[in-house]
């Protein structure tokens, strides 16, 4: 081909070719416009499930693919997807947050909160019970036949330095009450000059003097708990006479003339009785409130203090008790009148009176200077 034909095919191909570009440009156009605006006959959402709208008699499915977007309007709906992306994380980012927050709680009721739950604390455990000082000296006294004693000075009670001679005494443990005679020799004791003297045992100071009282030797002392009284027994010569004393006034209430002899006496107020030391040997019975004999038996006293003098008694919940001079002894007796031991006292001088209390054994020994109260502290088996 010439350059002439050459330059002529151009000349004809170029415009051949814009129509061309033109006419497909106006084509691609009208298509994108079809598409964006055409719409199926029942079609109210463009978000509808695609398989709602299948049919299902030609058992065909509907063409889901979208067609291509022009550039503005993909760049249009990219943006508004972005902005919905960014809405939806802020409100999942919210709701998250708001899951996160102590829930909220309906008017009128408490926020629940955890329960308290108390510090652990040690088990309780059952006090300790203090053992009966009574019960201890009961159970030590039925371990053996025979104790030696050890002894401690509790107090002296003195005397008025006319009535000297110590006789029957009672100690409550917080006071001592001792009485001390002087003898009329010459009328068989019949107007013996006797003072009953009140001493303080923390102190040793004399609370109280009674006037002279008749009561003659003034043998034993022990206290009426249920008619608040002591109860002196005369002895000598008035072997059957006891008396009874206010323990305020010192004075004597009322004199009692018994059938029976005796010696010494203490008061039981569980059993509301007597036990009584007849006159002339270490025997004993036991009288009711109204210094009537309980009944006939007359107990008899262990073989191993024959000979010995007889003193004061004593008595408690368990058992009975007579204080001996010659060799200074107590014999202890059941309630029954059956012999339990024998304790040895380690104390010089003759032992007249004789107390328990509260498992305490109290002596009261005749000396010059006045009447010594001991306690046993101690008791030594064999």
């Amino acid at each position: 081909m010439t350059h002439g034909m050459r330059k002529q095919a151009r000349h004809i191909r170029t415009p051949l070719l814009m129509a061309l570009l033109s006419l497909l440009t106006l084509t691609l156009v009208m298509v994108v416009a079809a598409c964006g605006t055409e719409k199926a006959p029942n079609e109210t959402d463009t978000d509808a499930d695609p398989a709602s709208s299948a049919d299902p008699s030609s058992g065909t499915t509907p063409d889901t693919a979208e067609p291509a977007e022009s550039g503005e309007e993909a760049t249009e709906i990219e943006k508004e997807n972005e902005k919905e992306t960014a809405t939806e994380t802020a409100v999942e980012t919210e709701s998250r947050a708001d899951t996160e927050t102590e829930p909220e709680t309906e008017p009128g009721t408490e926020p629940k909160t955890e329960p308290e739950t108390e510090p652990e604390t040690e088990p309780e455990t059952e006090p300790e019970t203090t053992p009966d000082p009574a019960e201890e000296l009961a159970a030590k006294l039925r371990s053996s036949a025979l104790f030696r004693s050890r002894v401690a000075k509790v107090a002296t009670v003195p005397h008025d330095n006319v009535s000297t001679t110590s006789q029957g005494g009672y100690t409550d443990g917080t006071y001592h009450y001792q009485l001390f005679i002087k003898k009329d020799t010459e009328n068989n004791e019949e107007n013996n000059i006797v003072r009953l003297v009140k001493c303080d045992l923390a102190t040793g100071e004399v609370v109280q003097i009674s006037d002279p009282l008749p009561l003659n030797h003034a043998n034993d002392l022990t206290y009426n708990a249920k008619r608040g009284l002591f109860v002196a027994v005369h002895n000598n010569p008035h072997r059957k006479w006891v008396s009874l004393i206010d323990p305020e006034t010192l004075t004597i209430v009322k004199t009692v003339k018994m059938g029976i002899k005796i010696y010494s006496i203490a008061y039981n107020q569980a059993r509301d009785q007597y036990v009584v030391g007849l006159s002339g040997g270490q025997t004993f019975c036991f009288l009711d409130a109204d210094f009537n004999r309980v009944d006939d038996v007359i107990y008899q006293p262990t073989d191993q203090t024959e000979g010995y003098i007889t003193q004061g008694a004593a008595c408690d919940e368990n058992f009975i008790y007579f204080v001996l001079y010659k060799e200074n002894a107590i014999t202890v007796y059941d309630w029954d009148g059956q012999f339990v031991t024998l304790i040895k006292l380690a104390v010089s001088g003759e032992p007249e009176n004789l107390n328990v209390v509260d498992g305490v054994i109290y002596i009261g020994v005749g000396t010059a200077e006045g009447t010594i109260v001991y306690c046993i502290n101690k008791l030594v088996a064999g």
